[in-house]
């Protein structure tokens, strides 16, 4: 779409135009928030040299989105008659706006509490999803300072290395292939700070790749306003990749000539690696300032975890099989006689092998016993998830717990091989895993291992 969009620069012609709006319309079927961009389009338009008149040019943007419209018309006509209503692509834009948009928002895609949630669902049987809205508007009025903040935190998570994943984590999949983890695959962390310091130094030429800026600010924006997730970002990499180019190749030549030049652009690279490794750093610093982990509270219950939302997941989970084991330390300072109730949760995923042609055999699930603190011990089934990574829910008595230091074993006593994902985010020095009889500490990161508290 941005290659056939640049073509109407040097020769705007309807065909060159209908090509582009073709482009534009599939592009929005795939992934709608391209329709974000298309109104910046006349300002980009306007500014057409190609194009003597004001009048011509209106007349080429109108054309443009005419040729979207159609392009997309037959999805908006099922609809109606699947629906009876005006839908143009889809409904998923208002409730989409809400999760990313709410009290209980962490700037990835986490749906709310069900006590909240269901309050919200009453009111979208009886108003239909302009609810979503009125709600989202109803939170930023009541809290807007919160709001502005939570707008900072996704611009921070669009723009950080870690890819925020939701249906499927590329982190866990990545194990199973070796190819992937050859470092000839450039990942965002290396792409970014190269292409945001492309864009800095490619200013003096706004006017040649002023489209090329739009898009990455419509992206940007049309991404933060919702909710950030790995697989939206990837739409714009492309582009990113050749202002990445531009960066390069802008080194190399003043190497040649201007060597003091190159120092001073070293200065916005080192900002943006800043910006792209934010969660990497705080990361770090995190646990020294808050040495009991996150503790979380809400109305009922507080949640204590050593792990982040922002998930920077390693490559390499922790097998349990056989005799193995793992530890999970959590540091409580609540009263525990406020509570009457512990859920435990741990994330785990079961592997998957491969045969060739493209057939795999999912893990079979299998029993583990869970011991609190040598005080009781649990068994518990965990079922095959088909390689992806989920979250067990486990009921606990809150009398098992401590306040202070509490230890939580798992170990296998059925068939049955799990993966326990370390996420590298944070680092508190509370996860061990058994080798030779020996306790050895995870060197980097932590089990998703929690505890949520309900009064």
């Amino acid at each position: 779409s941005i290659f056939l969009l640049l073509r109407i620069e040097d020769n705007p012609s309807y065909k060159n135009i209908a090509f582009a709006g073709i482009s534009l319309g599939l592009s929005a079927l795939a992934r709608a928030n391209i329709l974000l961009f298309i109104p910046f389009l006349l300002i980009w338009m306007l500014r057409n040299s190609k194009l003597k008149t004001q009048n011509s040019k209106l007349l080429r943007y109108g054309f443009l989105c005419l040729i979207v419209l159609l392009t997309i018309s037959p999805v908006t006509i099922r609809n109606y008659l699947a629906s009876g209503k005006f839908v143009l692509i889809s409904t998923n834009g208002p409730v989409n706006l809400w999760i990313g948009n709410n009290p209980y928002a962490t700037g990835g895609c986490a749906y709310p509490p069900s006590d909240y949630s269901e309050k919200i669902y009453k009111k979208v049987k009886e108003k239909g999803n302009r609810a979503y809205i009125e709600e989202v508007l109803r939170f930023i009025k009541k809290e807007p300072k919160r709001w502005l903040f939570l707008l900072f935190r996704k611009f921070f998570l669009f723009w950080s290395r870690i890819e925020m994943e939701n249906n499927i984590n590329t982190s866990v999949q990545k194990g199973y292939s070796s190819l992937l983890n050859l470092p000839i695959f450039i990942g965002f962390g290396i792409i970014v700070p190269l292409g945001l310091t492309g864009i800095f130094l490619s200013t003096r030429l706004w006017k040649k790749i002023f489209l090329l800026y739009i898009y990455i600010l419509c992206e940007m924006c049309g991404i933060v306003i919702m909710f950030v997730l790995g697989r939206y970002r990837i739409c714009f990499v492309p582009v990113l990749i050749i202002f990445s180019s531009f960066c390069l190749f802008w080194w190399y030549e003043k190497i040649k000539k201007e060597k003091a030049k190159v120092f001073f652009s070293l200065i916005p690279l080192t900002l943006f690696i800043s910006l792209v490794y934010s969660q990497d750093i705080s990361g770090r610093l995190y646990p020294l300032f808050h040495p009991g982990g996150i503790h979380f509270k809400k109305e009922n219950v507080v949640i204590i975890k050593d792990n982040s939302d922002d998930k920077k997941i390693n490559e390499n989970p922790f097998i349990l099989k056989g005799k193995d084991k793992i530890k999970k330390e959590l540091i409580i300072t609540e009263d525990l006689q406020e509570f009457k109730e512990a859920i435990l949760f741990l994330a785990y995923t079961t592997r998957v092998i491969f045969y060739p042609p493209n057939r795999h055999i999912p893990e079979k699930g299998g029993r583990v016993t869970i011991n609190i603190n040598e005080k009781t011990e649990k068994d518990v089934y965990l079922s095959s998830t088909n390689g992806f990574v989920q979250n067990s829910l486990i009921e606990l008595d809150s009398n098992f717990f401590y306040k202070g230091k509490n230890v939580i074993t798992i170990s296998s006593i059925e068939e049955g091989v799990f993966l326990f994902p370390i996420d590298e985010s944070l680092d508190f020095k509370r996860s061990f895993f058994l080798k030779e009889g020996k306790w050895e500490r995870i060197k980097n990161g932590e089990f998703m291992i929690w505890l949520e508290l309900v009064r």
